[in-house]
Order: structure tokens, then sequence, then C-alpha cells
């Protein structure tokens, strides 16, 4: 896990060091000390993440009466972000390097994770892992020493988070596929069928496509070309075209109704938004309320996607807020029986909302009844 370390250290500068202080800040020099000394290697704490140590305090510097050097020495304090091994802990790291010993794991450079091959033996997921390839890990057992330049664990495989053959940087744009379905006049059935020897060429991707044409008769149907396969997520080869059964269902950046804790919980209260529903247009408030619930996951419930805890936790929130990073819009669709509908947008930016849309129409007649998600 990671967590924030405190440290003292004593820091010596040289006589050509200290006349760096007429273009450098002695704290400056301090801190650029003790980044060299600390960052990237392992301490008695566990292993310092580089660029996170800040210099916090610093003594008086001194002279050692027992052998001049003209060094002058300080007492520095400082904290760091320290990544520390804990047994039974759970992490996605990249696979480095695979022999006949096992797999070798990359923990952002902090921890070198061996996963023996004997201790799989007959699972074929475990076999079918490549070097590149991104995997979640159980750590047993780490050891490190002092300026060690990583900690050494073994663990035990759990599934594959991401292949590296997924990955394709000259893939498609997945931008044009709901375009493409909104400028045609497929049922999303037929849609699927004509295009899906194509969906290979894309990056992971979910797709909701709605026929509104009949509204009281409506159609969602949803489809991915990534399937899960045992431990592992895998391209998908064969496309079901049935549409979705009518229910309330959850979507994030994983499968249709992947478990996620932000995706229960949000079914939940949609379900119950949805029942208190008068059907009167222009009253979605309740709606984006749920959707601007904040509450992240508690460190028992997080998934693991391959993100840093810190991250895990921030992304585990429906509506997401921090420092760089957030929702940036907020989209309720409601379409009623008689065809009137109402779209609701809400646009945010790191001070709240920015923007506040409301459309509102009838489908019946319309030349546009195709709708993706």
């Amino acid at each position: 896990m990671e967590v924030v370390a405190f440290f003292e250290k004593k820091i010596s500068l040289s006589p050509s060091q200290l006349n760096a202080m007429k273009k450098t800040p002695l704290e400056a020099l301090l801190l650029e000390k003790a980044k060299a000394l600390m960052e990237g290697k392992c301490s008695d704490q566990g292993f310092v993440l580089p660029d996170t140590l800040t210099l916090l305090s610093r003594s008086m510097g001194y002279f050692e009466s027992a052998r001049f050097t003209g060094d002058v020495n300080y007492y520095v304090k400082v904290q760091a972000s320290v990544v520390v091994p804990v047994d039974g802990m759970a992490v996605t790291g990249m696979v480095i390097r695979k022999n006949k010993m096992g797999l070798y794991v990359n923990y952002r450079d902090a921890i070198r994770i061996q996963v023996p091959r004997d201790l799989h033996l007959g699972d074929l997921t475990y076999d079918g892992v490549q070097v590149g390839d991104e995997i979640s890990v159980v750590i047993k057992r780490s050891k490190y020493a002092i300026h060690d330049p990583y900690v050494l664990s073994s663990g035990v495989f759990q599934s594959v988070v991401r292949s590296a053959a997924e990955k394709k940087p000259d893939a498609r744009t997945r931008g044009e596929l709901p375009l493409m379905y909104l400028s045609s006049a497929d049922r999303p059935d037929h849609f699927v069928e004509k295009h899906s020897k194509r969906f290979d060429q894309y990056n992971g991707f979910n797709l909701l496509m709605a026929d509104l044409s009949d509204p009281s008769n409506a159609e969602m149907h949803w489809v991915s070309n990534r399937v899960v396969m045992g431990k592992s997520v895998r391209p998908r080869k064969t496309y079901p075209t049935q549409s979705l059964n009518p229910g309330v269902y959850g979507l994030s950046n994983a499968m249709l109704d992947t478990p996620w804790p932000k995706v229960n919980h949000r079914i939940a209260a949609f379900a119950q938004t949805l029942a208190m529903d008068s059907g009167h247009l222009k009253n979605s408030d309740q709606y984006l309320h749920l959707l601007a619930d904040d509450h992240e996951a508690t460190e028992k419930e997080l998934p693991n996607t391959g993100v840093s805890l810190e991250w895990e936790k921030a992304l585990s929130a429906a509506f997401i807020r921090t420092q760089h990073y957030g929702t940036r819009s907020s989209t309720v669709l409601r379409v009623r029986n008689d065809g009137n509908y109402e779209v609701v947008e809400r646009r945010f930016d790191a001070n709240g909302v920015i923007a506040h849309d409301v459309i509102t129409g009838n489908l019946i007649g319309s030349a546009w009844a195709n709708y993706s998600v």
C-alpha cells in the first residue's frame, strides 16, 4: 500500500555545493540532495516513490570537529510517499519476464513480484499470460534492505486485468460508433450484424443503443467487443444481437452490471428514484442528484483495475472529484410512452456547475429515432 512516511536524515554539503547558494536557496539544495539519496530506493519504511519527497524543516549547519573537510552538515526532516508491501495485498502490475520458473511482475517500479509456475499448474489463464500483460497478483512474502532498488516479493496469480494485445495504438476512434448508429436507419440488431466484423479494429468499448421509433415498445441493446473468460477479459469473437430485457442495469468502465460498489449503489438508488417518478417532464433533479454522489468505496470494497490505491478510491465514486481529473457532465434522458422526451445535461469544471441545458420534444413521427449512449 502507499502511505506517507516521515524521515530524519543527515545531509552534508561540500564547499562547492555551498557555492551554488549564490543562485539556489539552501532549502532547495538540501531537498535535491535528499531526493538523490532517498527517492527510487528502499528505506527502512518501504520503497520511496520518485518525485514525492518534500522538506519539512532543517537544523542549523555545523562542522564535524573530529575531521574537518569543509563540509557543512544539516539534519533535515522530510516526508515522502512510500510503497509498503503487505502480505495479502492485491496489486496490479505488468509482466516483464516469463520463463519456466514463472512470471515476473513489476509493480510501480517499487516491487518486483515472482509468481511461481508450480503454484498454478493446470491454470490455463496463467499459462496464457504474456510479457506486457497487466495482471492482478496477491503478495504473499516480501523482503528488502535499505538502498535496495526495489522490494522483492512472491505472489499468487489472480486474473488478467489488461492484455498487451488488446491495446492497439493504431485503432480506429471509438467515438465514431455512436455517430455511425445515429446517422443510420438500422435497428440495433441490424447495426451489430452489419458492423461486427470491424469491431476488432477498435480498442475495448461499450456501446448502448436504443430504438425509440415506437416509444411504447422501445428496445435497448448493449454490445462490447470484450468478453469475460475465466479470470481475464478477452476480445470477443461472436456478437449476440438480442435486446436487453426490461429492467434496471448499470455500466461503468467494465462489462454490463460488473458489481463495482458505485454500480451497485447507483442501480439501487436509480430503481428507487424510478419507482417514484411521476412522469412529468422538467423534473429530473432527483436523477441528477443521484449522479452527483461523490461517496467513495471503502478499501475493502474497492475493485482492482490496475491503478494505485489512491486513484482506485477516487475513481470509486459515481461523481469523481480530484484536483486535476473529474466528472465533466451528467446527462439524463427520459422518454415517456407517448413519445414525449426530455434530455437534461449539467456540465462541470473544477469549481462546480458551469452549464445546465434542457431539451424536450416528441419522438412520434420523428426521422431521428435512433439513440445511442
